[in-house]
C-alpha cells in the first residue's frame, strides 16, 4: 500500500502528542487540552486510511483479516504488558501467575494492578474496534446499500449510536475486559477518520488552488478544540478528560473537541507536509506503534527527574517530549532490524 505523506506526519504529530501528554510535568490546562483528542486521533487515523475497495475485493471479515490483525496489534501488545510487569516485579520478585490474570483483562486498572504498562489499554481496544468497523461496514454495504450518499448516511447514525453507547456505560473502578465499552466510541472516532478522508479528497484540487482554506481550517478547528476543551474542563473531577478511563466531562464537547483536534491535526500537516517528507519523519510515520509501546517510561522517568530539579514547566515537557520520541524512534528502528514482530511489523522498515 502506498504510504500518504500528510498522513504519516499526522501520525508523527499524534505520537508526539501521546508522549508530551504522558510527561509527568505536563498539568493543568494544556494536558487537558492534549487529552481532549490525541487518543481518538489515533482511532480516526486508522479509519482515514481505510480503503473500502480492497475490504471489498478481500471480504471483509475473514478469518485471515483477524489473524492479519491479531498478530500485528495483540501479540506485541501482550509480549510488551508481560514484559513490562516482570521488569517492574523484578526488583521485589512480586510476578506470580494472578497476575497474567490481571494483564490479560487488559484495562487500564487491570494493568496497573499488575505493574505493566497502563497505555496498552489502547491496543486491544483498537483491535476490536478494527473488527467492529469491518462487521458495521460490511452490514452497510451488503445489507442496506452501495451507494455512497446511503452509505454515508447510515455511516453518520452508526457513530451516533455508537458514541450514545459508550457514553451510557456506567464506569466501574477496574474498567471493562479489553476495555470493551471504550470500542463504540474507538468504532466511531475510525468511522468519523473514514468520512473526513472522504471530505479531504473531494475538496482537494479547491484546496490546492485556494489557498487560504486550509490556514483558516487550522486557526478555526484550533480555536473550536481550545474552547470546548476549556469548558469541558469544568464538567470533571480529577485533573482532565480521559479515554483510558472513560472520564469524558460533557460527552457533546468531548465529540466536538476530538473532532475540531482531528481537523486541526489534518490541516497542519497539509501546511508542513511535502510529497516526500524526510526518511526519519517517513519511518516514525510508519512505525508509531513500536513508539508507543517504548516511550511511556523513558517520558516519565525523565520529567520526574527535571521535577526534582524544578524544571517543571511547559517548555520543559516539550523539549523533553522531543528527545523522548528520538531516543523511541531509535529504539524502534534497532527493534525492526533484530525483531519486527515485536512492534508488529512482518518485515524490515526501510527509511531509505
Amino acid at each position: 500500500m502506498k504510504r500518504i505523506a500528510y498522513i504519516d506526519l499526522m501520525k508523527v504529530y499524534a505520537i508526539f502528542l501521546v508522549i508530551l501528554g504522558h510527561s509527568t510535568i505536563l498539568t493543568g490546562y494544556p494536558k487537558q487540552w492534549i487529552y481532549s483528542f490525541h487518543m481518538p486521533l489515533f482511532f480516526a487515523l486508522y479509519g482515514m486510511t481505510y480503503n473500502i475497495d480492497r475490504h471489498v475485493a478481500n471480504g471483509f471479515l475473514t478469518v485471515d483479516f483477524v489473524k492479519h490483525r491479531f498478530t500485528r496489534l495483540m501479540v506485541p501488545a501482550i509480549i510488551w504488558a508481560i514484559g513490562y510487569s516482570i521488569a517492574t516485579s523484578f526488583f521485589d520478585s512480586s510476578f506470580q501467575s494472578s497476575i497474567l490474570l490481571r494483564i490479560f483483562y487488559f484495562s487500564q486498572s487491570s494493568l496497573r494492578s499488575a505493574g505493566s504498562l497502563t497505555s496498552i489499554w489502547f491496543i486491544p481496544c483498537m483491535f476490536l474496534a478494527v473488527l467492529l468497523t469491518e462487521l458495521t461496514i460490511s452490514f452497510i454495504y451488503n445489507k442496506i446499500s452501495r451507494k455512497i450518499v446511503v452509505r454515508n448516511i447510515m455511516i453518520l447514525i452508526v457513530i451516533a449510536v455508537y458514541a450514545f453507547v459508550t457514553f451510557a456505560l456506567p464506569r466501574i473502578s477496574r474498567g471493562y475486559p479489553w476495555c470493551t465499552n471504550l470500542v463504540p466510541l474507538a468504532t466511531a472516532m475510525i468511522l468519523i477518520g473514514y468520512l473526513v478522508r472522504q471530505i479531504i479528497d473531494a475538496y482537494s484540487d479547491l484546496c490546492a488552488k485556494q489557498k487560504f482554506i486550509i490556514p483558516i481550517v487550522l486557526i478555526l478547528s484550533f480555536a473550536i478544540l481550545c474552547l470546548a476543551s476549556w469548558y469541558n474542563w469544568h464538567f470533571i473531577t480529577g485533573n482532565n478528560v480521559d479515554m483510558a478511563s472513560a472520564k469524558f466531562g460533557n460527552p457533546l464537547l468531548y465529540i466536538i473537541g476530538a473532532v475540531a483536534g482531528l481537523f486541526m491535526i489534518v490541516a497542519l500537516s497539509k501546511l508542513t507536509s511535502t510529497s516526500s517528507l524526510h526518511p526519519a519523519v517517513a519511518f516514525i510515520g510508519a512505525n508509531t506503534y513500536g513508539v508507543f509501546l517504548i516511550h511511556k517510561p523513558i517520558i516519565v522517568s525523565l520529567g520526574t527527574i527535571l521535577a526534582t530539579k524544578g524544571y517543571g514547566n511547559l517548555i520543559t515537557a516539550f523539549i523533553s517530549a522531543i528527545i523522548v520520541l528520538i531516543i523511541s524512534g531509535i529504539t524502534t528502528y534497532i527493534i525492526d532490524k533484530i525483531c519486527p514482530i515485536l512492534i508488529g511489523n512482518k518485515k524490515k522498515t526501510s527509511i531509505l
